[in-house]
């Protein structure tokens, strides 16, 4: 006995009919009667009962049918988790984002990668954007949310989204808030701005320093 008399019996029961069946498994009604007298050799048993309006499940055939059922389902979803662990994404991810940015999204992030990835271990490390630059490039780190930057040709650049950016004066400073202020015009102007980006103290290449990553996570 194999899954295809199986599936065949279990055809032939749902139907009551061989030339129905035959028609539905696009097999020869001669071919498909010796399959069902071959099994019923094998089982020692009648599993059906042939009559002129078809065929008619006996007492042997309704226990068989019972548990040919039950195991081509069981078959069927083996065959269907094995193809899905087969494909699963599995590994390790590291996302870079800006100090700013991984307050606001890094625990979101954290959150729908891991209800769809569950398999992967993901790293969220924060650095401005010259460095996460720099680490995009070395390989440090997969992906990055970075402010724009010059045109990289070994790199794929998705837009996330536009960012006004607002000067903020005193009103000594007779800003129209109608008009856009040109940066020749900032340039001529005290200005109150950050310092060089400090060095980050964690990198994702060595793990070395005593800071830590925004987020992480591991299956």
């Amino acid at each position: 006995m194999d899954l295809k008399q199986l599936n065949t019996f279990v055809q032939v029961a749902e139907l009551g009919s061989l030339s129905k069946t035959a028609e539905r498994l696009r097999i020869a009604q001669p071919a498909l009667s010796r399959q069902i007298r071959m099994l019923e050799d094998e089982l020692k048993t009648q599993l059906f009962s042939r009559h002129g309006r078809g065929m008619v499940l006996t007492e042997a055939g309704e226990l068989l049918l019972s548990r040919a059922t039950s195991i081509l389902r069981q078959v069927e979803e083996t065959c269907a988790d094995l193809t899905e662990q087969a494909v699963a994404v599995r590994g390790k991810i590291v996302i870079g984002i800006p100090p700013t940015v991984g307050d606001i999204l890094a625990a979101r992030i954290t959150e729908r990668f891991r209800t769809a990835y569950p398999e992967v271990s993901l790293r969220i490390v924060p650095a401005f954007t010259e460095y996460l630059l720099g680490w995009l490039l070395r390989g440090e780190v997969d992906i990055a949310i970075m402010y724009a930057q010059e045109k990289q040709t070994n790199l794929m650049v998705q837009p996330l989204l536009m960012e006004n950016l607002f000067l903020v004066a005193s009103k000594e400073a007779a800003l129209d808030v109608r008009r856009a202020v040109r940066f020749a015009d900032i340039a001529q102007r005290t200005l109150v701005l950050p310092g060089p980006n400090p060095q980050p103290a964690y990198s994702p290449g060595t793990g070395s320093g005593e800071a830590r990553p925004a987020a992480e996570c591991a299956g």
